[in-house]
């Protein structure tokens, strides 16, 4: 009889401690407000930045040559006169835009050369003039930066349907480390270890890294410049001794893998990463359990997905998006708030 009500006093202890646990989850999980604006933008939305107090979003114009950047304020309304005077001298198309030290910069291309300039009050001024060669086409893109803090800088390449690549800078040691990323999304640094996110129409994963040191190392500084980390790493390369199907054994641990959803984003709140995903015909924020995407809140009744690797580094809480049928848009994460904008 005492064993009886012994095991009786252990499962409903068990009971107790795992109802306590699901109430402690449910009360964790942040409520998120949503936001949805309609901005009129005529062209191909190509990047959206932060700047001064509203945001900059660089145009490619679909009759002519050239690039023109549209500067929005904190109440997404355009601004003519700062727009016209950021797009003078733009008969380049502008690759990327971004901001260091107060000041804006693009980044330009041309007989394969990359132009560098800054804006000084009132005009452009040449910063920079690189010669690149035909094989490292993919500069803009691995010279982007994702992270960075005293150990290591990381950025990230992606080849669309050939694959793409993380690679992990170690400051210390001058050595890269990489991982496959087709194509990167996000990355947190959470509890001293990695979270990236990874997708391309549909296909996606997230992936725990605890240490990229334990990675595969590029030896060859050469590949860099081409970045497919599928033709980095194949069997057939006896330098890098390899096997790209035990590539999750190399130091990372695979979290979710679905051809399900298209992860667009995340956001850290309390120490808890929310997830910005889509489905075949909804968008939701919500939070990853046992390889398992669960949402909180359905943020959009249509289907978006991003299109290339952008500045995570500065800006993480930007995320340009398509739909369907040329929809373009972006969704502007401020902590627990998400503002949809929709570009017609």
């Amino acid at each position: 009889m005492v064993l009886f009500y012994r095991y009786i006093y252990f499962f409903s202890l068990v009971l107790l401690v795992s109802c306590t646990r699901q109430n402690q989850d449910k009360n964790e999980i942040v409520k998120f407000n949503i936001k949805r604006v309609s901005v009129h933008i005529n062209g191909f939305v190509k990047e959206m930045i932060q700047y001064k107090s509203g945001y900059l979003v660089l145009v490619s114009q679909n009759d002519t040559e050239g690039s023109q950047l549209l500067y929005l304020t904190k109440n997404m309304e355009i601004d003519s006169n700062v727009s016209k005077q950021l797009s003078i001298g733009n008969t380049i198309e502008i690759e990327h835009i971004w901001v260091a030290n107060d000041r804006l910069f693009k980044m330009t291309f041309e007989d394969n050369f990359l132009f560098s300039s800054f804006w000084d009050h009132s005009k452009w001024v040449l910063k920079k003039k690189e010669t690149i060669s035909k094989i490292n086409y993919r500069y803009k893109k691995i010279n982007l930066p994702i992270y960075e803090d005293n150990f290591f800088r990381a950025t990230t390449c992606c080849y669309g349907e050939f694959g793409g690549a993380v690679f992990f800078y170690d400051k210390k040691t001058k050595k890269t480390y990489s991982c496959p990323s087709t194509c990167l999304t996000t990355i947190h640094k959470l509890h001293n270890s990695f979270y990236l996110a990874s997708s391309m129409m549909g296909v996606s994963s997230i992936t725990k890294i605890v240490n990229p040191k334990k990675l595969p190392e590029i030896r060859n500084e050469k590949v860099l410049d081409t970045s497919g980390w599928y033709s980095i790493h194949t069997e057939k390369n006896k330098k890098t001794n390899l096997n790209t199907r035990k590539r999750y054994e190399n130091g990372a641990e695979n979290l979710l893998d679905t051809i399900d959803i298209s992860i667009l984003g995340s956001v850290v709140i309390n120490e808890k990463i929310y997830w910005i995903y889509s489905d075949l015909s909804n968008t939701h924020i919500g939070y990853l359990r046992n390889k398992q995407l669960f949402s909180i809140t359905q943020i959009d009744s249509n289907e978006w997905f991003t299109f290339d690797t952008r500045d995570l580094l500065h800006h993480a809480s930007i995320i340009p998006v398509r739909g369907r049928f040329s929809k373009q848009g972006c969704m502007i994460v401020t902590k627990n708030n998400i503002q949809l904008l929709i570009f017609q």
